[in-house]
């Protein structure tokens, strides 16, 4: 039986600096970009992705590294964006589909989202560098595709499925990673043991002697889920059934306390639609899409629809 040890990375050997300087890209100062922006146009958008096709499923590290998903070259691949330089490269490319990356918050482990096995969905996890990675794009070499040196974490799920029960074996659904702030824990959802239901899972990464179970950590029909910078608090949302309306709930994985969020319901006829809860990195601010009004007028409210982003005080609720 294969043991889990998915914490034991080995990075590449460091670049060597070429013997003639590189010339630097533009240097952005974002804070004071973005201020500047909002100031002028209070109900804008600043983009931080310029090109052409589907930019979608952001998620930044504390160092000042975006990765996001963009089927700029057909499929859906994995992008790096530096976002104090112009430097912006694909760092996962597959003819399959590859989304919802997420990264730690110092920008060294990445977990991501392959279709090419699973029409489901399987997790992917991969060590990544990005300061090296700038550093050899300024030099001109080709960035390196991660999908090679990646670590297919659904293929461990689906192998000791059996252990949680005979309903469990097998393949599923897998999406939505989440890291914890450390690397040494993930949460995802699955339709494990009960096919068509999600809920969130949680899965330790540490080394250890024992083989590591996901254990179930939301209630049923939950997706979405986002963690504080402190792993404390764990967001997600919760869709009960198409009549109900959704709700955000905030787990305290120190007490296993939860927390609902209160919400507007909005009109019977047609409840507000809410999205996305995400957490700030120091866990004091969960912020929320919220879709009000059929603005696309197809008599229903969805992701087309305009949306609004809202926000409350964790400790108002916790």
């Amino acid at each position: 039986m294969m043991r889990i040890r998915y914490l034991v990375f080995l990075l590449a050997p460091l670049i060597q600096c070429a013997s003639v300087p590189t010339i630097q890209p533009p240097k952005f100062d974002y804070s004071r970009l973005i201020s500047n922006f909002i100031e002028k146009n209070p109900e804008g958008h600043f983009p931080l992705t310029v090109q052409r096709g589907n930019n979608t499923d952001p998620s930044a590290s504390g160092t000042g590294y975006l990765f996001y998903a963009s089927d700029l070259d057909g499929s859906s691949d994995i992008w790096m964006r530096d976002l104090r330089s112009t430097v912006n490269v694909p760092l996962v490319r597959h003819p399959a589909e590859q989304t919802d990356p997420y990264v730690t918050p110092d920008g060294k482990l990445l977990a991501y989202v392959s279709f090419e096995l699973d029409a489901g969905g399987d997790i992917r996890l991969v060590a990544v560098d990005p300061e090296a990675i700038v550093e050899a794009n300024l030099r001109g070499e080709d960035p390196p595709n991660l999908w090679f040196d990646s670590v297919n974490l659904s293929h461990y799920l689906d192998e000791v499925g059996l252990r949680l029960g005979p309903e469990c074996k097998g393949s599923f659904s897998e999406k939505d990673p989440v890291l914890s702030p450390n690397g040494d824990e993930i949460y995802f959802v699955s339709d494990r043991c009960n096919p068509g239901t999600y809920r969130i899972w949680s899965l330790k990464l540490e080394e250890q002697e024992s083989e590591s179970l996901p254990v179930p950590v939301s209630p049923e029909n939950s997706i979405q889920p986002s963690v504080s910078g402190d792993g404390r608090y764990l967001a997600y949302l919760v869709r009960p059934s198409a009549e109900s309306p959704p709700r955000i709930e905030i787990l305290d994985r120190s007490s296993g306390e939860q927390y609902r969020i209160p919400l507007e319901a909005g009109p019977e006829r047609q409840p507000f639609l809410y999205f996305r809860p995400s957490l700030s990195l120091d866990g004091k601010s969960l912020y929320y899409g919220i879709i009000r009004k059929d603005t696309n007028r197809n008599g229903i409210l969805d992701q087309a629809d305009d949306a609004a982003l809202a926000g409350i005080s964790v400790e108002d609720v916790v």
